[in-house]
């Protein structure tokens, strides 16, 4: 019984808040600690133990309804260790449907598709797509210092 169980406070920081402007109606920042226990439990997986992170800023949760199923994204902010340019932005850490599995090509496609707006948007990081590499290669056109 969920109502039994305690939820831990959680406290989105003010720099992923303005994700939601950003979100297709399918999408949604979880912003409680209700809401992010109720994510795990649903899909069977280990969201609940992120509230630490969320509380440190470092990252927030999505929760997505796509073709009658549910997933989980998370959503950092920091430098993509994976690229080599040592700028903060918005990073896809995970994107996981119930028990983990794989979230969909096309839904992951549509989540890339909004984190790149984000980023060029609010830190005016652009998106260079190469023609056969499918990872994101930034530069930067005009690189504010961390504006949060």
């Amino acid at each position: 019984n969920i109502d039994k169980m305690k939820a831990k406070t959680i406290h989105v920081d003010d720099k992923f808040l303005l994700i939601e402007k950003y979100l297709p109606s399918n999408f949604r920042l979880i912003k409680n600690g209700k809401e992010l226990l109720i994510e795990g439990l649903l899909q069977k997986h280990c969201v609940n133990s992120y509230s630490n992170q969320i509380n440190n800023g470092t990252c927030c949760i999505l929760t997505c309804d796509y073709n009658d199923k549910k997933y989980t994204a998370e959503i950092r902010y920091g430098t993509d260790w994976f690229k080599d340019d040592n700028k903060d932005k918005y990073i896809i850490n995970q994107f996981k449907g119930y028990a983990n599995i794989s979230a969909p090509k096309a839904l992951e496609a549509e989540l890339n598709s909004i984190i790149d707006t984000i980023n060029e948007k609010e830190l005016k990081i652009k998106n260079k797509k190469e023609v056969f590499n499918t990872s994101h290669n930034y530069e930067v056109v005009e690189y504010i210092d961390n504006p949060f």
